[in-house]
């Protein structure tokens, strides 16, 4: 770094570029530029006559972008005017000034000392100002950090926790901090220049100037202050600064150690009144140093172990080993290791030979000067009763311990305070919880009965169990639990009050008993009221047969002009919305299975979906179908109006609109799982249908299929969609269950069984009637069947044969014999009934054509029927067109050789 120039050599400098100047302008010119201090001069007006390439690469300029330019153009605004008032105030008086002035660069500000020199002509006018700069940043940096690092010492000076003091060669004090300030018991302003010799302790003077002798002084006592306030007990050394052997000064180190020399006498006298007590204690109190050596006992030991113990090995004396205790945890010799306090119980030999326990505990009790232990204290505790005791209690404990915890109940232990104090395996196991989750009976309460108005109920049943049930009785309640998982189950709860008020309970999973019990009651109710349901609705279908065929014979007497054609449509209307009625009963009833076929459920869910969203465009539906078709067996119709009624459940339960999701996918269902529900275990199609609508509780959730149950209005509906659609569930063979929360939408999922026949087209039939001139034997104990059946067939040209019962219809094949050309047989007769007559027929004339009828739907009984050999089947109420077409296609099937399986093929069904 370049030096300063003094102000001769700057005088200098200015005195050459004068004579330069006079001289001619090149050679001042050629002066100036090979100088390396940056030179400038300056017109009146503050513009730049001159500056040299020093200069202009200090400011980061050319040349020629500085002269003829102002001052202001360099160096903007007020930085500006600062420099010019320097050369205003060297043209107006002509006197020479220095400056400090700061140049701002992109790598970092630049320093400069600058001389300011007035120029004069000869008749002494200022013509010119001159200045001469040097750089002097590397000198501020260094000036800087100087200075910093001289605050940084002066904090720590200050601050510093001990005293620091400064003196010189002649023991005179020159610096204190505050610090030393407080130890002295002074002022600042009254120790500096204060002498040693004047300090009262003298043997503290002599130690300082001991360090003025070259020598580092100590000094460790008591000291009264300077002003004789305070006494305290300090620690110093005094350590001489020396350069080239010549002792400079000195500085002392004082630290204030009365507190701890005050510890230590306390700990002193703590000690002497340990030793007092331990000496009289009843324990067994024993010291050993690092080689195991007892080197103090207390009588206690002394008396059970001999008063020659002290100098022996404490494992000879107590354990009667010849080693260290290594095959058990050594107390002593872990705590020399880790300083720390050590517990264990042992067995160990007094000197009569009789085996005691012992409670020890180990911990360091000696020291070297270097704080390294060099003693432990051992002190043990006879606890040879207790060690009997507990054994004969462990004993006792671990017979019920193994009932407890090995128990399939669920056990706990509750205190009078309301704190769990056990709960065996078992009680995890079903709950979930641990001890850690439920430390107290209110957390048992919150998170087992997370409803609050359930939550008081069971509280309330239990305190007055509490109150009213005197000890040891049991008290049996079930009530519903939420476990950890967030599953709910129904527990029994045997409670007994124990003498000393702790509460012993044991819990019973009764879930899946009382779940079977409940679907056991549900299966009992639905078989009584759905035969109900069935019988109605085959009765009613017989009447509706009547009403229909009626109704058919008169649409063809009539002329198609006639007035009463349209009462007749009417008619027939409400003959179809009444059999959509007995087709909901019969679903239920689980006799509705009408016409079984290969279907791919994915596509009915989706020909369902979308018909229903264009009749309800306040609902976005979505749908997720599985990519591959999943085909099921099942009647196309009544699966279509299961759909139906999940969907239009879905919407009455959303009436401002919302979301309905609708999701099939392929799954597996255990044995586990499907046998609640009567299903068989194996692949099935499952369809969710999930609404945001308002949800359902639990107890609505629970009657949800009941028949007739519904918490609509009145004029929305009559309660037997969902049980119809558990019934035609049920009747696949499948599944339907539902789950919801209030205020959480719903979810029902209908699982029917995967098939692997292969889905066939249907073939479409004509609706007019189809007329025949064979003869037909009907048979049925109905008169109103009787009597529309033989009107119609007549109408159609049949000669017809009637029979009331199975076995006059027996009578009949065997008279009229070959001359019957086909059967019309009814399933549900008294007496011989049609299933019976079916197999006596066959038995007669194996051949002879045979059509079962029924207000039943085609499953159960009549399926079996179809299976050994019926031609067809016909599900009342039919009007004359179905009917004659059916007859139409067995008898011709009949004539031209066909099988029934063909036949059946033809007629669409089973």
């Amino acid at each position: 770094m370049d030096e300063k120039p003094t102000y001769q050599e700057l005088e200098k400098r200015i005195q050459q570029l004068e004579q330069a100047l006079q001289k001619g302008e090149d050679k001042y010119r050629i002066l100036l530029d090979e100088s390396s201090d940056p030179t400038f001069s300056f017109y009146p007006d503050g513009t730049y006559r001159f500056v040299n390439q020093a200069f202009a690469e200090g400011v980061g300029k050319s040349v020629d972008e500085i002269v003829g330019h102002s001052i202001w153009d360099i160096f903007p605004g007020e930085e500006g005017n600062k420099r010019f008032s320097v050369v205003k105030h060297a043209f107006a008086t002509g006197k020479s000034k220095t400056i400090e002035v700061r140049v701002p660069r992109p790598e970092g500000d630049q320093y400069y000392i600058t001389t300011v020199k007035a120029v004069k002509d000869n008749h002494g006018k200022v013509i010119s100002v001159i200045c001469s700069s040097k750089n002097i940043t590397d000198r501020k940096q260094t000036e800087e950090t100087l200075r910093e690092s001289e605050e940084r010492h002066r904090l720590f000076f200050e601050n510093a926790p001990i005293g620091i003091i400064h003196y010189s060669n002649k023991g005179i004090i020159t610096t204190v901090n505050e610090a030393m300030v407080t130890t002295f018991g002074s002022s600042r302003e009254k120790l500096i220049g204060l002498d040693i010799d004047n300090i009262p302790n003298k043997k503290f003077a002599k130690e300082v100037y001991k360090s003025l002798n070259g020598k580092t002084g100590y000094f460790e006592g008591e000291y009264s202050s300077y002003t004789g306030k305070k006494t305290s007990y300090i620690k110093a050394i005094w350590i001489p600064i020396k350069q080239k052997g010549e002792i400079l000064a000195g500085v002392g180190i004082v630290e204030d150690i009365t507190e701890r020399k005050k510890a230590e006498e306390a700990l002193r006298l703590s000690q002497g009144k340990l030793s007092a007590m331990l000496a009289s204690l009843t324990d067994y109190v024993s010291m050993m140093d690092r080689d195991l050596n007892i080197i103090w006992a207390n009588d206690t030991a002394k008396g059970l172990f001999g008063e020659d113990l002290i100098g022996k090995k404490c494992y000879q004396t107590y354990h009667g080993r010849e080693t260290p205790c290594e095959p058990y945890p050594c107390l002593t010799l872990k705590a020399f290791e880790d300083e720390r306090t050590h517990t264990h119980e042992t067995q160990v030999i007094g000197k009569d030979g009789q085996a005691l326990y012992f409670h020890c505990t180990a911990n360091v009790a000696l020291r070297d000067e270097n704080g390294n232990p060099t003693a432990v204290i051992e002190i043990s505790r006879d606890i040879t009763e207790r060690k009997q005791a507990e054994a004969a209690l462990r004993e006792s404990e671990e017979r019920f311990r193994t009932l407890v915890e090995k128990s399939p109940l669920g056990i706990s232990l509750i205190a009078n305070d309301g704190h769990s104090k056990y709960f065996n395996p078992q009680f995890s196991t079903i709950f979930g919880y641990t001890i850690e989750d439920i430390p107290t009976g209110n957390a048992w309460f919150k998170k087992s009965y997370p409803n609050r108005e359930y939550r008081q109920n069971v509280i309330k049943t239990w305190i007055d169990d509490l109150k009213q049930i005197n000890g040891g009785q049991v008290r049996p309640r079930i009530f519903t639990v939420t476990c950890k998982d967030g599953s709910r189950k129904k527990i029994h709860f045997r409670s007994v009050t124990m003498e000393n008020r702790d509460q012993f309970v044991i819990y019973e999973d009764v879930t899946e008993k009382s779940s079977l019990e409940q679907q056991l009651l549900q299966a009992q109710k639905f078989e009584a009221i759905g035969t109900l349901a069935g019988g109605i609705a085959h009765d009613f279908n017989n009447l509706l047969m009547g009403i229909q065929g009626r109704s058919s014979l008169m649409s063809i007497d009539l002329d198609p002009s006639h007035s009463h054609i349209e009462h007749i449509k009417a008619i027939e209307e409400c003959i179809r919305s009444a059999t959509g009625l007995t087709k909901q009963l019969l679903g239920f009833a689980r006799r509705g299975k009408y016409e079984v076929k290969p279907i791919n459920i994915n596509q009915l869910v989706l020909n369902s979906a979308t018909m229903f969203s264009r009749t309800r465009k306040e609902i976005d539906i979505h749908t997720k179908m599985r990519q591959s078709p999943l085909v099921v067996e099942a009647d196309r119709g009544q699966i279509e109006q299961v759909l139906l009624n999940m969907y239009v459940n879905a919407w009455q339960a959303m009436p401002d609109g919302g979301e309905l999701y609708i999701e099939t996918s392929a799954v597996v269902l255990d044995d586990n799982y499907c046998k609640p529900y009567e299903a068989k275990p194996g692949r099935y199609a499952k369809v969710s249908v999930t609404d945001t609508g308002i949800g359902m509780n639990e107890d609505t959730c629970r009657r949800i299929f009941d028949p007739f149950f519904t918490t609509k209005e009145k004029s929305r509906g009559t309660g037997l969609g969902l049980a119809s659609a558990y019934g035609i569930i049920k009747n696949h063979g499948g599944i339907i269950t539902v789950y919801s929360e209030r205020n959480h939408g719903t979810t029902f999922n209908i699982y029917l069984q995967i098939s692997e026949k292969e889905i066939h087209q249907e073939i479409a039939t004509e609706g007019a009637m189809v007329k025949g001139s064979e003869t037909i034997l009907l048979v049925d104990d109905e008169d109103i069947i009787i009597d529309v059946g033989q009107a119609m067939l007549k109408k159609m040209g049949y000669r017809v044969v009637i029979s009331k019962s199975g076995s006059e219809a027996i009578e009949k094949i065997n008279d009229f014999g070959n001359e019957i050309d086909l059967v019309i047989l009814d399933l549900i007769m008294p007496g011989m009934d049609g299933e019976k007559t079916f197999y006596r027929i066959r038995e007669i004339h194996p051949k002879m054509p045979v059509l079962l009828s029924s207000g039943y739907a085609v499953n159960g009984q009549a399926t079996e029927i179809l299976r050994r050999g019926c031609n067809g089947f016909i599900q009342k109420p039919f009007n004359i067109a179905e009917l004659s077409q059916k007859i139409r296609n067995i008898v011709e099937a009949a004539k031209n050789g066909e099988d029934h399986a063909k036949a059946k093929r033809i007629l669409g069904g089973n």
